[in-house]
């Protein structure tokens, strides 16, 4: 049966870093709507946004017609929602994680990335929203990448 993994999780998490692992080890696609918004603009704007998070959707959406293994990543949910009927129709399995960690552990890791890095305040405006997603919740406070990659694997695959 065809997957779809739905990652979401407050911007310095680790869901580009483990959903590029699950992707590498297991044939899947990554749909990652932050690399669409970088792709636009290297400046954070609502337009970056609008437009990043759509082309996201559309991408997601092609990936399910032609019926691969997807690792969604960062999108909203009210393109999740849109998404639901295709991945119903086209049988997919669908598995929703919630990434949390202390705001001062995401905080951390935002200021360890190599790109993508928000500002401190950034982290801080969007930590409460994005930490209350809908799916199985998965605490990776103190751990590594290898480590979350490892808890998801041994429970989903």
């Amino acid at each position: 049966m065809k997957r779809a993994i739905i990652i979401t999780g407050p911007s310095g998490i680790g869901k580009s870093s483990v959903s590029s692992l699950i992707c590498k080890n297991h044939d899947y696609k990554h749909c990652d709507a932050d690399e669409f918004k970088w792709l636009f603009s290297h400046q954070r704007s609502k337009q970056r946004t609008k437009i990043g998070e759509y082309i996201s959707y559309v991408y997601a959406k092609e990936l399910i017609k032609n019926g691969f293994n997807i690792v969604i990543e960062a999108i909203p949910e009210e393109y999740v929602k849109k998404l639901a009927p295709l991945l119903k129709k086209n049988k997919y399995a669908v598995v929703r994680i919630v990434l949390h960690a202390p705001l001062k552990q995401c905080i951390q890791n935002n200021a360890q990335r190599k790109r993508k890095g928000y500002d401190e305040q950034v982290i801080r405006e969007t930590y409460d929203a994005l930490s209350s997603s809908k799916g199985d919740i998965i605490d990776v406070d103190s751990k590594s990448v290898q480590q979350i990659y490892a808890i998801i694997r041994k429970k989903y695959f």
